[in-house]
């Protein structure tokens, strides 16, 4: 109960996230062309039975957000459904990475930066690749600082599977725990990540 209590400004700053980008998400249209493409896109990986990916794009975005038709047959909603997962996540995880470093004042204030800092904001209010792939780069950096750099390698595969420029952050944080921790935990790291690509 106590290690559940530490998370509350974990949970308070994604609770408000997804308030604020769900209201921001009806009164939003768009921020450019991608998103009209990449509801094209999902919807294409729908229908295909998640066997067709445009091979212009990592499928991982396209991947999330086709599973949520599951649930609507709406692409919009789908589509935006992914991406405000991936920001509120991002959201939240910025706050625990906050709250280790420094501890929970500057965790919420960060929290709540983030929550209202435009561009954060409206790219997950919209159908865009970008939030969740932050999300799963900050689980990376977490699972770092917990020192479990096989599960961070598993999220590094991951933000690959949203983003090609995935290995040049990747390989950073390679080099770092290589020096940091050693040659074996830099191995164990790096397996997934290598094995995605």
């Amino acid at each position: 109960m106590k290690r559940a209590k530490e998370f509350w400004p974990v949970w308070l700053v994604s609770s408000i996230a997804a308030m604020w980008r769900l209201y921001l998400s009806t009164r939003y249209a768009g921020w450019e062309e991608s998103d009209y493409g990449n509801l094209a896109m999902v919807r294409g990986v729908w229908d295909s039975g998640f066997t067709h990916f445009d091979m212009n794009h990592m499928p991982g975005y396209y991947a999330v957000a086709a599973a949520f038709l599951a649930f609507t047959d709406n692409t919009v909603i789908a589509a935006k459904g992914a991406s405000m997962l991936g920001g509120v996540a991002s959201a939240g995880l910025a706050t625990l990475i906050m709250q280790r470093m420094a501890g929970v004042v500057p965790a919420l204030l960060c929290g709540l930066l983030l929550v209202f800092q435009p561009e954060f904001a409206l790219y997950a209010s919209s159908s865009l690749r970008e939030p969740l792939y932050a999300a799963f780069l900050l689980s990376v950096l977490i699972c770092l600082l917990e020192g479990r750099p096989g599960l961070g390698g598993l999220f590094g595969a991951l933000a690959f599977s949203v983003r090609f420029e995935a290995p040049l952050a990747l390989a950073l944080l390679g080099a770092l725990l290589w020096f940091s921790k050693g040659r074996k935990a830099c191995f164990r790291f790096a397996a997934p990540v290598l094995a995605a690509m």
